[in-house]
């Protein structure tokens, strides 16, 4: 009796043990997305973008010599351009460059929320017609996309409507491409790459 509880503690133990190293070696998926401004390359220059469990937020950090007011002017929109705001956030009276901040969304300025767009969504495409954005992650609603990319008026009903969506837009599979056309995206996003035509050859007539 005594040496089958030694072998079955024995094979509990390699068992364990395998265990063990095949979630060491697992990669972990990390819901966070890192990203830059095109001008900015050192410092405390990136950002992360990300889902918080309830909402989409970007974490970023004070530069060097930056106090509360200079950091509300650099990343927030005017309307919540304020100390009181930055306070809110950091949840401190003292700014530290190490660090990071958590902003919603709505309170960050037009240039960071476009490039945070582009780094989560990162499978999204610019047509010539209108925006395609590609679901990618199960907490999208088709409210939320309205949200995030569309001008103030247009609603989740009106991207149901021009993409003929299933259940008016409840069920998303990860995938789904929903088209929103140009005249409906916040024009603040500068999303549209501006389409340079070829320069016009004048032809000489023959003399």
């Amino acid at each position: 009796m005594k040496l089958k509880f030694v072998i079955f503690a024995l094979v509990l133990s390699s068992l364990l043990g395998l265990t063990e190293k095949t979630f060491a070696k697992s990669p972990k998926s990390s819901n966070w997305k890192n990203f830059r401004l095109e001008y900015q390359s050192t410092g405390n220059s990136e950002m992360k973008v990300g889902w918080n469990g309830k909402r989409l937020v970007v974490k970023l950090k004070p530069q060097g010599g930056e106090g509360g007011y200079s950091l509300a002017r650099r990343v927030l929109e005017p309307k919540y351009r304020s100390l009181k705001t930055i306070r809110k956030y950091s949840k401190s009276r003292h700014l530290y460059r190490n660090r990071f901040i958590t902003f919603p969304f709505k309170v960050i300025s037009n240039v960071i929320r476009s490039s945070a767009l582009k780094a989560i969504f990162y499978k999204d495409k610019a047509d010539e017609d209108y925006w395609k954005h590609r679901v990618t992650y199960g907490w999208e609603t088709t409210t939320l996309i309205a949200g995030l990319f569309t001008k103030k008026g247009i609603k989740a009903g009106h991207l149901v409507r021009y993409n003929k969506m299933r259940k008016n837009g409840n069920i998303l599979k990860k995938g789904d491409v929903i088209k929103i056309p140009w005249k409906w995206i916040s024009s603040e996003l500068a999303l549209r790459q501006v389409a340079v035509r070829a320069p016009l050859k004048l032809k000489q007539e023959a003399s």
